[in-house]
């Protein structure tokens, strides 16, 4: 199973533009626990603007960097998912996503 977390910005009546996905992102839930432990709450983000995520992922991005040793113990025995690439694959892209489209609304599949 994973996590599916897409950013749609609104529709506008001003310029035309539909209501659009503008990036999402897939990541197993193998590694929920270490996504978790390190600052980014899923549960929390869900609904949330983009620009109410950036310091949850800014966090979580920091501890899993500076942290390595304590999150690579929790890279899953199974080999699917590693602290590594949840933050080359996942929260990084999404980091960077939410910083350019700060008013994009967050949301989830799970």
């Amino acid at each position: 199973m994973s996590l599916d977390i897409y950013f749609e910005i609104d529709a506008c009546d001003c310029c035309g533009r539909e209501k659009e996905t503008i990036a999402d992102f897939n990541f197993t839930y193998n590694c929920s626990k270490m996504w978790n432990e390190a600052g980014f709450d899923d549960d929390l983000a869900e609904g949330k603007k983009a620009e109410e995520i950036i310091h949850m992922l800014k966090t979580a991005i920091g501890r899993l960097v500076r942290e390595k040793e304590h999150f690579d113990k929790m890279n899953p025995p199974n080999g699917w998912g590693s602290r590594k690439d949840l933050v080359r694959h996942f929260l990084g892209p999404m980091y960077a996503v939410a910083r350019r489209y700060p008013k994009a609304t967050v949301k989830m599949w799970r």
